[in-house]
C-alpha cells in the first residue's frame, strides 16, 4: 500500500470517528440542536466511510501487485533453469539463518562437471519472500546459485543428535473419579477421587543436520542441511563422509603443509592456519605447534 494514501486513510477513519463520537456527546449532554448534532454525526461517517474505502482499494492494490511480482519471479526462476539445462526436481534443504533463527530452505541440486550445485527451488523462494516491494530485483540479489567443486569438498558429517522431553500435564478436578470416590467410600472417597489426572508424555526432538565443509579459495566454509540430506550426499558423494574418508585432524594439517607452498608468503600461511582453527579442523595444539614452525622460519 502507497505510504501516502494510507496515512491519509488512517487520517480520515480517526477523524471521522472522532467527529461522530463529538457530536454525539453533544446532542445528548450539550446545548446543541438536534439537527446540528445529526448533521456532525453524518459528516464524521462519511469521512470514516472514505477513508475505509480507500483502505480497501489500497488493500485490492497490494494483492494484484503481489501477484504480478509473484508472476514475475517465477517466470525468472523458469529462465534460470532453462539456462542452467535443469531437467530434474531434485531437492535439499539447506538451513538459512533468518532474523537469528535456523529455518530450512529447499534447493535444487545436481551434479555437472564434477561440480554440485545448489539454485534456491521456485516455489518455495517464492513463498518465503514474494510481498509487494519484491519482485525480480530481489531474486537477482538473493536467489544465488551455489557451485562447489567436488575436490574442494573437505567432508560432511551429521551433527547433533536425538533427545526426548517428558511433558508432565494435569487434566484439572476429575468431577467423574470425585463422584465414583464418593459412593465406594464417601467424603474421603470423593476427595481422593477428585484429585487431578497426571499424565505424562514424551516428546521426540531431532536436532540432527549434516554439516558439509568445503574449501572455497583459501577459506574453509560450511553449509547446513537438514538431516534427510545424508542419504542424498551417501549417493553422491560418498567418498567424501566424515568416517569413510578416513578424516583425521592429522590428514587436515598434512593438506595445510601442502597447500601452504614455498608459493605463499608467511602472511598467507598464517591466514590459512587460523582459517582452519576457527573451522574446528585442527585442535589448539595443533595451531600452535604449526605457528611457532613458521615463526622459525622467519
Amino acid at each position: 500500500m502507497d505510504k501516502e494514501k494510507r496515512e491519509w486513510s488512517t487520517y480520515l477513519v480517526g477523524a471521522g470517528f472522532t467527529i461522530m463520537i463529538i457530536f454525539l456527546l453533544l446532542s445528548m449532554f450539550g446545548n446543541k440542536g438536534s439537527f446540528i448534532a445529526f448533521c456532525g454525526i453524518i459528516v464524521g461517517a462519511i469521512l470514516g466511510t472514505i477513508g475505509l474505502i480507500i483502505n480497501k482499494m489500497e488493500q485490492v492494490n497490494d494483492k494484484e501487485k503481489v501477484r504480478k511480482n509473484q508472476k514475475e519471479m517465477s517466470e525468472w526462476f523458469e529462465s534460470r533453469i532453462v539456462g542452467f539445462g535443469l531437467c530434474v526436481d531434485d531437492i535439499i534443504s539447506i538451513k538459512k539463518k533468518e532474523y537469528s533463527i535456523y529455518i530450512s530452505q529447499k534447493y535444487y541440486y545436481w551434479i555437472k562437471d564434477k561440480k554440485i550445485f545448489f539454485f534456491p527451488q521456485k516455489e518455495d523462494f517464492i513463498r518465503w519472500h514474494v510481498n509487494i516491494n519484491n519482485s525480480v530485483d530481489y531474486c537477482e540479489e538473493n536467489a544465488k546459485l551455489i557451485s562447489i567443486n567436488i575436490s574442494d569438498i573437505v567432508y560432511f558429517k551429521v551433527i547433533g543428535d536425538i533427545s526426548y522431553v517428558t511433558n508432565v500435564e494435569s487434566s484439572g478436578i476429575n468431577v467423574k473419579g470425585a463422584a465414583i470416590g464418593a459412593v465406594v467410600a464417601g467424603d474421603a472417597g470423593a476427595i481422593i477421587g477428585s484429585r487431578p489426572k497426571i499424565t505424562s508424555k514424551v516428546e521426540e526432538k531431532d536436532n540432527r543436520f549434516v554439516e558439509l565443509k568445503y574449501k572455497d579459495d583459501e577459506t574453509i566454509k560450511t553449509l547446513k542441511f537438514d538431516y534427510t540430506a545424508l542419504d542424498i550426499f551417501r549417493e553422491i558423494i560418498p567418498e567424501k563422509e566424515y568416517e569413510y574418508a578416513g578424516f583425521t585432524t592429522e590428514k587436515v594439517t598434512e593438506q595445510a603443509q601442502e597447500d601452504t607452498a614455498n608459493s605463499y608468503t608467511i602472511e598467507e600461511r598464517f591466514k590459512k592456519l587460523n582459517d582452519l582453527k576457527h573451522a574446528g579442523l585442527i585442535t589448539e595444539e595443533e595451531f600452535a605447534n604449526k605457528k611457532k614452525e613458521l615463526l622459525e622460519q622467519i
